[in-house]
């Protein structure tokens, strides 16, 4: 572990920022930074894929089967070669994310996970105990992330995220209704199975003790998980 001096006029500005600790404060600027970077290079996607009306790997392949006009225009190689970049580089900046999530996973959860961390966790988790639930980002604005995984026609788990307000909620929703959930609004509680209007205070809990407790909560109230397309 370094040791790192912070200057004196700093240190009131390094006091203000996010995080209970320096440890935090430090991980929320990496992180700050890194979501920062991947989001310009999001930004500068989108217009190539509104000319193309595709994603890079479509792009790709269809470049190589010479589907592309004049693909061996300057225009279309140099398309090509800064696409390619920004994908590659977003792809890199999200592993350097998901390390920084990795490696301080014993902090606070609230303290700096960004948004794109918390996307790809959900994935990963989603994948890893509803393999045959379908994650959908329905909302993927920095400031208000939306994701649902289908479970079924009438069932799903809802996840809403605010970094700003640091708020978080994971609702299991069957037939239109809360079954169960998680949230942070005063405190962090979960609203029990067959309880579901009900405040039962938890400690913190980590994305996958959450997504734990809602496989077993499917399983308790047996719910059928069906294929979805």
């Amino acid at each position: 572990m370094k040791t790192i001096k912070v200057p004196e006029p700093l240190d009131e500005i390094l006091s203000s920022l996010e995080g209970n600790t320096l440890d935090g404060k430090l991980v929320h600027l990496i992180a700050s930074d890194l979501t920062r970077r991947l989001q310009v290079c999001s930004n500068r996607t989108v217009p190539f894929e509104a000319r193309y009306g595709m994603e890079f790997a479509d792009f790709a392949r269809a470049w190589e089967a010479g589907e592309i006009p004049d693909p061996f225009a300057h225009e279309s190689e140099r398309d090509y070669m800064e696409w390619e970049s920004l994908v590659d580089e977003s792809a890199f900046l999200r592993a350097q994310l998901r390390k920084v999530s990795q490696t301080f996973a014993a902090l606070s959860l609230m303290n700096f996970l960004p948004v794109h961390a918390i996307l790809d966790e959900v994935r990963t988790l989603a994948s890893q105990f509803l393999p045959k639930g379908t994650c959908e980002v329905q909302e993927p604005s920095f400031l208000r992330p939306k994701v649902r995984i289908v479970l079924s026609q009438d069932a799903f788990i809802g996840l809403f995220y605010a970094p700003r307000t640091m708020r978080f909620d994971f609702s299991l929703i069957v037939a239109g209704r809360r079954v169960f959930g998680t949230d942070n609004l005063g405190g962090w509680h979960c609203h029990p199975a067959g309880k579901p209007t009900v405040h039962a205070p938890i400690k913190e809990p980590t994305l996958g003790e959450v997504f734990s407790e809602m496989k077993k909560v499917l399983a308790e109230q047996r719910i059928l998980l069906e294929e979805t397309p």
